[in-house]
């Protein structure tokens, strides 16, 4: 309940979110003026100070809590002859300004470490690339987007071929740097659109949102090639197992897709490694699919 509320208010336009918290806090101001000080109003003003902070920035929870001060300094100033001593007017004024302002801090300082805990929870440690759950994630969103405005979707799995090899000629530390090096290249030779993914050991996985079997063609046979240009270079006895598909409209299930894409790679490793299988399935709009080889290798 809690997890949908916060996703429906981000959803929310921040200029209009923020209009509303200023709204809120006004409402609150002139309700709290016409109570008076015999109910405790200070703990409502938290609501959109705290929203503010959150979902904008520390910088909008300090203005609602300067905004909330202001009915706070209009009370108290109607009261001035009630107190003992001229300057806890501006005393308790500039306290409760103070506590605002710095629950307000608190508010933004924790969703940006909630956010960074988030992120590095979808990042690869070793490679700095998407991991296996960030990569779920996207492939979902790319999938139902794939299916409602009828645009291909292409998912690329690929396998280091001897890389065990590289391990025990040349040590884990140099397996570390292979893959690290491996995610650079493909990273650096995709758009800002596409998603690569380290799903576990050598194993790597692309998504391509909006793009055509033709198209898929070209960019798969680039980062073969950019790949193998890299290992040679560096003197790395290893090749490329690749495995690709093309839907034209992906099935509801990601995991289908890369148990897919996962059986062509392997019937690629079956038959000595280093080439490409790449398939377009076409949706025959009858519940099935068209089966075909695109493009040919």
């Amino acid at each position: 309940m809690v997890d949908k509320l916060m996703m429906g208010i981000e959803k929310i336009p921040k200029t209009l979110l923020m209009l509303i918290c200023y709204i809120l806090v006004i409402g609150l101001g002139i309700a709290d003026y016409y109570v008076g000080p015999e109910l405790f109003f200070s703990i409502f003003y938290l609501g959109p100070i705290v929203c503010g902070a959150w979902f904008i920035g520390s910088r909008t929870g300090i203005l609602l809590s300067v905004a909330s001060y202001i009915p706070w300094l209009i009370q108290d100033a109607s009261m001035f002859s009630s107190y003992g001593h001229p300057i806890l007017h501006f005393w308790n004024g500039i306290a409760r300004l103070v506590i605002l302002m710095i629950i307000s801090h608190f508010s933004a300082a924790l969703r940006s470490t909630t956010n960074s805990e988030k992120e590095l929870a979808r990042i690869d440690s070793l490679t700095g690339i998407a991991n296996r759950k960030a990569f779920y994630e996207e492939a979902q969103i790319e999938s139902i987007r794939s299916r409602r405005f009828k645009t291909p979707l292409t998912m690329i799995y690929m396998d280091v071929d001897k890389f065990k090899d590289v391990n025990d000629s040349f040590g884990h530390h140099t397996g570390d740097d292979l893959l690290i090096m491996i995610a650079g290249t493909i990273k650096s030779n995709l758009r800002a659109t596409d998603t690569v993914a380290r799903l576990g050991g050598d194993e790597l996985a692309v998504l391509l949102p909006e793009t055509n079997a033709e198209t898929a063609g070209g960019i798969i046979l680039k980062l073969k090639d950019k790949l193998m240009e890299m290992v040679k270079n560096k003197g790395w006895p290893v090749s490329f197992s690749m495995g690709a598909a093309t839907f034209t409209a992906p099935p509801g299930a990601v995991d289908d897709m890369i148990k897919h894409t996962d059986a062509l790679m392997y019937s690629i490793k079956k038959t000595g490694g280093n080439n490409i299988r790449h398939e377009e399935l076409v949706d025959t709009g009858k519940g099935g699919f068209s089966l075909g080889e695109y493009p040919k290798h």
